[in-house]
């Protein structure tokens, strides 16, 4: 989004890898240093706007009605709630296929003027954080 741009600030010192796995005190440890070459990733969250008209609305898959607000908003700005799985796969990928009682599922096909930024649908939550990871669900384990 062009309004809002991310910064990454970083304090750098360019020294010999192997020097520097030697020095680095047992307490920080082997993880907390990135050499030139070494491999990072970042973990970055995206916001999920509202809609701004009953058309996007739609296209987004939002549950509930536009004209209700609470539909458009969660609680807080941090909060959205999810839309229902609308396809077998995101049925059976979400787990809600092995709750009892099964939750009744009705397949509707995704409309073809879906944006990019549909919501993600409804899951079951992984018991670990490793699990939440692995199966690479969206959002941030520990705020959900």
């Amino acid at each position: 989004v062009p309004n809002r741009a991310a910064v990454l600030t970083v304090d750098v010192a360019l020294r010999d890898r192997d020097y520097v796995r030697l020095r680095v005190p047992k307490e920080i440890g082997q993880r907390e240093v990135l050499c030139v070459g070494d491999k990072a990733a970042l973990e970055v969250e995206d916001l999920i706007e509202p809609p701004f008209s009953e058309l996007e609305h739609r296209r987004r898959c939002f549950p509930g009605d536009y004209s209700n607000p609470s539909s458009r908003h969660g609680s807080d700005a941090n909060t959205m709630k999810l839309r229902e799985p609308m396809m077998t796969h995101e049925w059976f990928n979400s787990g809600m296929d092995k709750l009892k009682p099964k939750p009744r599922f009705v397949p509707k096909p995704v409309p073809v003027t879906a944006q990019e930024d549909i919501l993600p649908y409804r899951y079951v939550l992984p018991t670990s954080e490793m699990q939440f990871i692995r199966e690479g669900r969206p959002g941030t384990y520990w705020r959900i």
